[in-house]
């Protein structure tokens, strides 16, 4: 990937000081990728203390990554061994565990043609980076110039091994990781610690990125589907639809992603709960702790925006649909904040509209960040899809992750509703045809002679035998039902159908 001098910038706060752009000031933050053979992820660089070593007045710098695991289909967390650097006459200079002193790691007061070399002391490979001043320039950061250096590195681990970097005073370099021996190992191994410069914070930078990577502020609470983000909808019967996330795992084309899984607990009218989990909601690109635009699989063939967690007002994206391009308009009318756990998370006012299901549709609802849509379900179009044949997830009970949690008002706690203790954990029935006029086909499995029931969002109740293996659904009225097949009392499965 190619930089460029010029990178981008968001969020000015206050004017820049040339305290500031000494290094370790200002309370820095750090974003590079973190990948290699077989993990892709991302990790953090951020001053965490002080210390004082060999008499120098020195910080530490903490690192944290991120990391998936392509083989288990796992996810890593965890903290790399810190640093201790500090930054004298325009000198950054950081401590070398394996031979016990401060090596020069950036000197901004070199001119072309100066060099040094730093060596890899507590590497597994026993080397030393040779670097060389090739060019220095002014790099311009929110309209005030720093010192930078175009230097040219070298390993002796490799005869003719070399890469070229900008180092920019106060950020460092803006291509590779700040321990310019780590890409030298990784054509060895393949395995290295940090990789690819992001993005770089402060006090007084609040984003500052490199050209076409989404690279966002520290990490909040609201990160949407994280592992532990649980959602709980009403449905139109007695009974809830709890969203959960699934993964994060790696697709054919080599892609992770997370699912988001529906699971169905109904009140039966004769009696118990059934539940069951329906069909994969979304797929959804895993994003590594980013908070920016939510993105979503609908099929093979469609990815687009769910949620935009950075637009402002007046911004506009479409939602296609099998069959239905631009589908549903979602357009931000307003902005504003909201306290959950005492934490301030950004919210939206986004109108919905849609004319795919015959006539013009609108509503309007307020998403949270990390949350989504505070009023309806998590998938704007079930809204419209709702008004043919019933929604699969209603209006919003309570919502918690990790860290926080969200309830409607006289939702007391983020849990289901309470239904009978009674419960059955069925096999989801593969029927067909899907949607159906008069006879639903069971599989072979479910032979004539045994039960039937089926159910409505409504509460209406079906029941009779199955015949040949077919179930005759003729006299229901459109709209979505719960088949369950039972035999001598025992339910034995369940089914999600649309009668039209």
């Amino acid at each position: 990937m190619k930089f460029q001098y010029t990178l981008l910038f968001a969020l000015l706060l206050g004017s820049f000081s040339a305290q500031a752009q000494a290094w370790g000031e200002g309370n820095p933050v750090w974003h590079y990728y973190d990948s290699d053979y077989s993990t892709q992820g991302y990790m953090t660089v951020m001053a965490v203390g002080d210390t004082t070593i060999q008499g120098r007045d020195a910080i530490i710098f903490g690192k944290q990554y991120e990391v998936y695991y392509r083989s288990g289909n796992t996810i890593n967390r965890g903290d790399y061994p810190p640093d201790v650097m500090y930054e004298e006459e325009e000198v950054v200079y950081l401590w070398n565990a394996g031979v016990l002193e401060f090596d020069t790691l950036m000197n901004f007061m070199a001119l072309p043609g100066e060099n040094w070399s730093i060596a890899a002391g507590d590497s597994l490979y026993m080397h030393t980076v040779h670097r060389r001043v090739i060019d220095t320039l002014r790099f311009t950061v929110l309209n005030e110039e720093r010192k930078a250096l175009i230097v040219l590195d070298s390993s002796d681990i490799f005869g003719t091994a070399f890469q070229h970097d900008t180092l920019v005073r106060g950020i460092g370099p803006i291509r590779g990781y700040y321990r310019p021996w780590g890409r030298f190992e990784q054509w060895v191994d393949g395995s290295t610690e940090g990789d690819e410069f992001r993005c770089f914070q402060n006090d007084e930078i609040g984003l500052f990125k490199k050209s076409s990577v989404a690279c966002d502020y520290i990490q909040t609470p609201f990160l949407f589907a994280s592992e532990e983000s649980r959602w709980i909808y009403n449905t139109g019967a007695p009974g809830f639809v709890e969203v959960v996330t699934d993964g994060p795992y790696e697709t054919e084309g080599s892609d992770i992603v997370i699912d988001l899984l529906f699971n169905y607990t109904f009140q039966d009218p004769r009696g118990g709960t059934v539940s069951f989990e329906g069909e994969h909601g979304a797929k959804i690109p895993y994003n590594y702790g980013e908070l920016s635009v939510v993105l979503f699989e609908v099929d093979s063939t469609s990815v687009d925006t769910l949620y935009n967690f950075i637009a402002v007002i007046g911004d506009i994206w479409h939602i296609d649909l099998p069959g239905f391009k631009d589908a549903v308009r979602c357009e931000v009318i307003d902005e504003g904040s909201m306290l959950i756990d005492g934490f301030r998370a950004k919210t939206w006012t986004v109108e919905y509209s849609a004319d795919y299901i015959g006539f013009p549709v609108k509503y309007t609802d307020i998403v949270v960040e990390g949350l989504g849509n505070l009023r309806e379900f998590i998938l704007p179009w079930d809204y419209f899809e709702g008004q043919l044949d019933g929604q699969r997830g209603g209006t919003l009970r309570c919502f918690k992750n990790e860290e926080v949690s969200y309830q409607r008002p006289n939702i007391e706690e983020c849990i289901p509703l309470t239904l009978p203790a009674k419960s059955f954990s069925l096999e989801e029935i593969k029927i067909c045809p899907n949607p159906v006029g008069s006879l639903l086909h069971l599989p072979d499995q479910f032979e004539a002679g045994r039960s039937f029931r089926i159910f409505s969002l409504t509460g209406q109740v079906m029941q009779g035998m199955v015949g040949s293996g077919k179930v005759d659904v003729n006299g229901l009225l459109p709209g979505i039902y719960f088949l369950t097949v039972q035999e001598k009392g025992k339910k034995q499965g369940v089914a999600r159908f649309i009668k039209r």
